[in-house]
């Protein structure tokens, strides 16, 4: 009963969604923060699209995440994304075209698997998709609770706050330079566009 009062709170019709996007255009991300991610293999342009989507969706829809009972060692530190699976189709499909749920499932997968430094001896796979038979119209996702301040704009963050889902307000974010010196400590490869010129060392 709880599962369904849950279910019935989430955001998944395209349209509503659609209307969200329009209502609040700006998204705020992280760009440094995706310098980690590896969109340089096999058809990286399609995981580049996948992975900008998944932004708004990430950005625009607080109602469709929820705090995880933290005693279970797999949900430790992590809450929980519902992506609804219709409109993501329909909105990725805006630039792939023909693009099915078990394509997006693959791209999505593939992405979540990406290790990423988010705070000072913390490296985390940027998600985990994870079944859930109660949400079948939704992909899960399990996101560590040090990778939401990069991925989420400052308006949903107090919400997450509020609703006990984040610890804290986050208050620093690693610097480009950080986030490449926490991968070099983790043995982690060094994608080019993380070495970048600190703006600091440019001659004025």
């Amino acid at each position: 009963m709880e599962s369904r009062r849950i279910y019935d709170q989430l955001i998944s019709d395209p349209e509503e969604i659609k209307q969200i996007f329009e209502n609040t255009p700006e998204l705020q991300k992280h760009m440094e923060f995706s310098f980690q991610l590896d969109f340089w293999g096999r058809n990286h342009w399609n995981l580049e699209v996948i992975y900008n989507s998944l932004l708004l969706f990430l950005t625009h829809l607080p109602s469709n995440y929820f705090g995880l009972n933290q005693s279970h060692k797999e949900c430790k530190n992590k809450l929980l994304f519902c992506l609804p699976k219709k409109a993501f189709r329909d909105y990725v499909n805006k630039t792939l075209k023909s693009y099915r749920n078990s394509d997006i499932r693959k791209k999505l997968t593939v992405l979540g698997e990406n290790k990423v430094a988010t705070k000072e001896g913390v490296v985390v796979d940027l998600f985990t998709v994870v079944e859930e038979e109660s949400f079948e119209d939704f992909w899960c996702l399990l996101i560590h609770q040090t990778t939401i301040p990069y991925l989420c704009s400052m308006t949903i963050l107090p919400i997450l706050v509020i609703e006990r889902m984040i610890p804290s307000f986050p208050t620093k974010l690693l610097t480009l330079k950080e986030m490449r010196d926490e991968r070099k400590k983790a043995g982690l490869y060094i994608p080019p566009f993380m070495n970048i010129v600190d703006s600091e060392n440019i001659p004025a």
